[in-house]
């Protein structure tokens, strides 16, 4: 966080709830659990799913987000305020969930980003790349929809491609992934689209004998793929 506070995000069961929980724990600069965030540190939050597992977190001024996925492949966002507590004011009491039908039972989510005031949460559906944007509320953003459906764009890279971290250039988005023998990098513009302006189709690829790529970042404007 900016005050130097760490957030932790993952997901777990125990006996009582068998249900996949969003685990939320917040840890004082010292690596002591700061007791300031739900009582004790630690935030449970159950989305009533047999297979919900949190997999992004992201941070929006002082409040919390965090991106995972629930078992029919739909992707959830939860936004919590600085003292652990959900946000009613977004989404459907501090949850927002995606309804696509397409995304059936195959899609999991990787990572979440902040697109100036846009959510974006980034997955891989049948091993391909899926970008879901929401606005501020947690309402999907229908202006997403370079694909034809609002709030959705799958991207079939042409190859088998696993996992989708993301990061943000200026107003691009940057998704890296790997195949079964390459880092993939792909950019995407505003509005979804592939940005034809990088590597001729929007899409560049470095062959090694066997590579996962598992995360990307800017560095200055060149863009780094580990």
């Amino acid at each position: 966080q900016p005050d130097g506070k760490i957030v932790v995000v993952g997901y777990g069961t125990s006996f009582y709830f068998p249900n996949a929980a969003f685990v939320v724990v917040r840890y004082n600069t010292d690596g002591t659990l700061d007791p300031t965030f739900s009582d004790d540190g630690i935030q449970l939050t159950y989305p009533l799913d047999d297979n919900s597992k949190a997999t992004g977190v992201a941070m929006q001024g002082n409040n919390i987000l965090v991106s995972g996925h629930l078992a029919d492949g739909q992707f959830r966002i939860a936004r919590y305020l600085p003292d652990g507590s959900l946000d009613a004011n977004f989404g459907t009491g501090g949850i927002a969930t995606t309804n696509f039908p397409q995304l059936n039972y195959q899609a999991y989510t990787t990572g979440i980003l902040i697109q100036v005031d846009k959510i974006i949460v980034a997955g891989s559906f049948q091993n391909r790349f899926v970008l879901t944007r929401f606005n501020n509320d947690g309402t999907i953003d229908n202006s997403f929809n370079a694909a034809g459906t609002p709030g959705l764009m799958i991207t079939d890279l042409g190859f088998t491609t696993s996992d989708a971290a993301i990061t943000s250039q200026g107003d691009k988005i940057i998704a890296a992934g790997s195949s079964m023998e390459e880092f993939i990098v792909a950019r995407f513009n505003y509005d979804g689209s592939l940005d034809n302006s990088f590597s001729n189709d929007g899409i560049a690829a470095i062959d090694f004998t066997s590579a996962i790529a598992q995360d990307v970042i800017m560095y200055g404007n060149k863009i780094v793929v580990g």
